[in-house]
């Protein structure tokens, strides 16, 4: 269900759940459009899809970037082969012959599995790249256009970005860039525990507003490190004094260089952000400094700033930035009769 005003101050942007609110400055904020951007450049309008695929034809190789995706290990059941854990995590039987390249050790017949072995599974994922375009370079680093965009500061609440990239169709995308830091290999090297803690900080602080976790890890062609995770956010109308609830569909990538970590933060109200995100982050590559030596974007200030803290040391929280940014939004639609309530009034839905 989307949101629908009691206030008045919701209304239809002619698309079925698109909401336009007018915020005090004056300025239309069209909720699943997506959202505000404060003097925006526009960028280029042709079409481009994100979405990968896992096969390509040997002659358009040189069109894609290559992530090699970290399927975990693969515990071999009782009537298991080779064909259908091949079709299972790869798409199609014929591939099995790639499994016994990736476990060379322990599959030296194919017709000869035994139960509770262990396989470790990996697999390409081909991202389109854009071909027209160099991409956008920053200092030491350079990463993939998105198409059709605008580029500029984004800020709600307490929650800003420096640097945010918007097009209607494809949401928007914040950017936090920034010299690589030991508590952040530290934390990521251990993508198991690191993903535990996530989903256990999620429970804790978001409860249900936050659902449908899931999590990447892969390895770029330079042999960068790529972790990926992404959710739900489902802001809840009652607190604003509006109707229903609006799904917030939010991908958060990471990208550790040499010297660098990016961090690309995507947030859509419809599917299909996790896809522009990966994008982002199979195509960010470190570039040598003009000055010799290693490269660093400490001097750029490409940010994400918010109120709170986790535990994970060294990434960013993305969703506390995303609970203050929505919140800013609808902060900012209340009517004046409304404002006069307390927070905690609003959020109950004391009337």
């Amino acid at each position: 269900m989307g949101l629908s005003g009691k206030t008045g101050l919701a209304e239809t942007a002619g698309l079925p759940g698109r909401i336009r609110l007018f915020g005090k400055t004056g300025c239309v904020i069209i909720i699943a459009g997506i959202l505000w951007l404060a003097e925006a450049v526009p960028v280029c309008a042709a079409p481009f899809s994100y979405e990968p695929c896992y096969r390509i034809p040997e002659e358009a190789a040189g069109e894609y970037m290559v992530l090699t995706e970290d399927l975990g290990n693969y515990e071999v059941c009782e009537g298991d082969c080779l064909w259908n854990i091949s079709e299972q995590y790869l798409g199609t039987g014929e591939r099995y012959p790639e499994l016994m390249e990736m476990n060379p050790d322990v599959i030296t017949n194919a017709d000869l599995i035994y139960p509770h072995t262990l396989l470790r599974l990996t697999r390409n994922v081909y991202v389109r790249k854009e071909t027209a375009s160099e991409g956008t370079r920053m200092g030491s680093c350079r990463f993939g256009a998105l198409t059709g965009c605008t580029v500029g500061f984004a800020q709600e609440g307490e929650a800003y970005s420096s640097l945010a990239f918007t097009r209607p169709d494809h949401g928007r995308v914040v950017c936090h860039i920034r010299d690589k830091v030991q508590a952040g290999v530290d934390t990521l090297s251990d993508w198991e525990k690191c993903r535990d803690t996530i989903e256990e900080y999620a429970e804790e602080h978001f409860g249900e507003q936050v659902t449908d976790l899931t999590f990447q890890r892969y390895q770029s062609e330079r042999g960068d490190e790529v972790y990926q995770f992404s959710y739900v956010y489902t802001v809840m109308g009652e607190a604003y004094g509006l109707e229903g609830t609006l799904p917030v569909y939010v991908s958060h990538g990471i990208c550790q260089t040499e010297h660098i970590q990016a961090e690309f933060v995507g947030f859509h109200t419809e599917e299909g952000m996790e896809d522009v995100v990966r994008y982002l982050v199979a195509g960010f590559e470190e570039l040598p400094s003009p000055e010799g030596g290693a490269g660093s974007m400490n001097d750029y200030n490409i940010i994400m700033g918010s109120p709170g803290e986790w535990e994970l040391a060294g990434i960013y929280d993305s969703f506390d930035w995303i609970r203050e940014y929505f919140d800013g939004i609808f902060r900012e639609a209340v009517p004046p009769e409304a404002e006069e309530k307390s927070a905690k009034e609003r959020i109950l839905g004391i009337n």
